[in-house]
This record gives structure tokens, sequence and C-alpha cells, in this order.
């Protein structure tokens, strides 16, 4: 009977010991996957810092990138309309050199369309007094519309003008040409291109078409 409680002691010692070894072992363990746990953890951070520096230094290099695109492609814009204009300028000084009564006949009409929509707001009358030889004052309502608009009656070139026009002629025209290359070279990229058919689809669509026909 001693001997029996003696060995039921012994087993259930044995049990506690085992026991408190396992929750040991278990403890270990934990703590150890713990740490594990918080080392991954700091790697995951630091991966996550380097990847939002790598994201924010990246979006700054596109934005100041698109800034110095835009503010180049504004200056090729403003550079080609400036040359565009100054090419129209010359072109159109050759061309009043040449025929100055266009561009006089042009002005006279602007006059004439102006006076038209100023008329409504002037008197019916052309002339109040003035016009019996006494030498009394009158009201030319005519040339008062013509005042109004700006227009002095004089010629819209001088013979001292058309001269000076007519002796820069030669070298307006040299610029115009040396202008040519380059606006061609302009209006040709930005002129979009057609893309050839190839030439299997063409025959398909040929043949599609002559079928269509005989039906």
């Amino acid at each position: 009977m001693v001997r029996m409680a003696k060995e039921a002691y012994t087993h259930e010692y044995a049990l506690q010991l085992r026991k408190e070894q396992d929750e040991g072992d278990l403890t270990k363990e934990l703590a150890s996957s713990q740490e594990t746990l918080s080392a991954i953890q700091a790697d995951i951070a630091q991966y996550q810092a380097q990847m939002d520096t790598a994201v924010e230094r990246e979006t700054n290099r596109a934005e100041a990138l698109a800034r110095q695109r835009y503010v180049q492609a504004e200056s090729e814009a403003k550079a080609n309309a400036a040359l565009l204009e100054a090419q129209a300028l010359d072109i159109r000084a050759v061309t009043t050199a040449q025929a100055p009564e266009i561009l006089e006949y042009r002005y006279q009409q602007q006059v004439l369309d102006t006076l038209e929509q100023v008329g409504d707001h002037l008197p019916r009358l052309v002339r109040i007094g003035g016009a019996d030889g006494t030498g009394a004052a009158g009201i030319d309502f005519l040339e008062l519309a013509r005042e109004m608009v700006g227009e002095r009656g004089a010629e819209l070139f001088t013979e001292a003008d058309m001269a000076a026009v007519r002796g820069r002629l030669t070298e307006v025209s040299e610029r115009i040409a040396a202008r040519e290359e380059e606006i061609g070279a302009l209006l040709a990229a930005d002129r979009p291109t057609v893309p050839e058919m190839p030439e299997a689809v063409a025959a398909d669509d040929v043949s599609e078409s002559a079928e269509e026909d005989q039906q």
C-alpha cells in the first residue's frame, strides 16, 4: 500500500515537472516568436519607409521634369509664334510694296464699314451751313464721322513711306526666304501623317468592292 502511494506520488511529481518544463519551453518559444515578429515588423517598417521615400523622390522628379517640359514647350510655342508673326509681317510688307493699291483699298473699305456702323448715331443731314461761300461756319457731319473713326482723309502710305519700303524690299525678301525652310519643317512636324495601308489589306478591299459591284 505504501509502495503504491509512493509510486503514485512519484508519477504525479514527474508529471508536474514535465508540465513545468513544457510550459518553460513554450514560454521560450513564444518569446522567440515575438522577437522574430518584432524583427519582421521592423523590417517591414524600414522597407515601407524606403518605398515612401522612393515614391516621393520619383514624384518630385516627375513633377520637376513636367514643369521643365512645360516651360520648354511654352518657350518653343512663343518662339514659333514670333517666327510666324515676323514672316507674316514681312510678307505683308512685300505685298504692300508690290501692290499698295490693294492695302489702300482694304483700308478704305474698313473705314466705310466703320462709318456705316456709327451712321445710326449721327443726324441724317450731311452738312449744315458753311457751303454758301459767305465764310459762315458750318457742320460737316460726314467729316465729323470720319474724325470719330480716326480717319483724317490722308493717304495710308505717302510716297516717302513707299520709297522706304521699296528700298528694303530685297532685304525683306531675303528674310522671308531664310525663314521658309524653318517654317516648312515646323509645319511638317505639326501635320498629322496618314499611315500607309498594307498591300494585302488593300487587295482584300479591292476584291470586296469588286464582289459588291457584281452583286
